[in-house]
């Protein structure tokens, strides 16, 4: 089951995890699990109104899809509620018309006419917002996904990295960012990308994992 009663944390790393190794989902449990984080929406303890994590993923933090802990009670809320509506996308919940008009009263502080807002107070939530944007969040994905990226540049490192950008998590959301700006950052990152190929030794299923995916980005470049 994709479900966790006990985490959403863990439901989306479960639907997360299907749909990295394109494991069919049928469509009963599609709806299930759609329901159950539909459901976290809006409840006390959310960010901004969107999704609630559990009280377990407050309590003991949660990991991305790559592994990177996440302790802080307002990244675990807004990290999982970008997860939580790509998800429901990615799954054809009819939520999704509520999820995009809260997001978007969220980023239109910083939105103007000519300028639509993609990024966020740090690396790792901006790049859970590109997820989101890459999946159909949102509106103007493309214009905020490009914006957004800007920062990423100016954040490069003599090592072919980012300051403040988590390496992996970053990494996931370049390779579902169809966009130039996108495979630049790749091809910027790719001696580095090898580099920390060649160290992975699979023996955690985030190493699997990152392992899969470096192998995927550098494909991409």
């Amino acid at each position: 089951m994709l479900i966790d009663e006990n985490s959403l944390a863990t439901t989306i790393d479960n639907v997360n995890e299907a749909l990295f190794r394109e494991r069919p989902i049928d469509n009963e449990e599609k709806k299930a699990v759609s329901a159950w984080i539909a459901d976290r929406f809006g409840k006390p303890r959310s960010y901004r109104g969107l999704f609630a994590p559990t009280d377990d993923d407050y309590k003991n933090g949660i990991r991305l899809f790559t592994g990177e802990k996440i302790t802080s009670g307002a990244g675990t809320a807004h990290i999982l509620s970008e997860e939580a509506g790509r998800v429901l996308l990615l799954l054809g919940s009819d939520i999704n018309e509520k999820v995009r008009d809260t997001l978007l009263s969220m980023l239109s502080e910083r939105d103007t006419p000519q300028h639509p807002w993609g990024q966020w107070c740090c690396g790792t939530c901006t790049a859970s917002l590109w997820r989101h944007f890459a999946a159909g969040g949102g509106n103007r994905q493309e214009e905020r996904m490009i914006n957004g990226l800007k920062d990423i540049t100016r954040c490069r490192n003599e090592n072919g990295r980012w300051k403040r950008y988590p390496f992996y998590y970053t990494i996931l959301a370049l390779t579902e960012m169809d966009i130039a700006p996108a495979r630049d950052e790749l091809r910027f990152a790719g001696n580095a990308m090898e580099r920390a190929f060649a160290r992975l030794r699979e023996q955690s299923e985030y190493e699997v994992r990152k392992k899969e995916l470096l192998a995927r980005a550098l494909d991409r470049i």
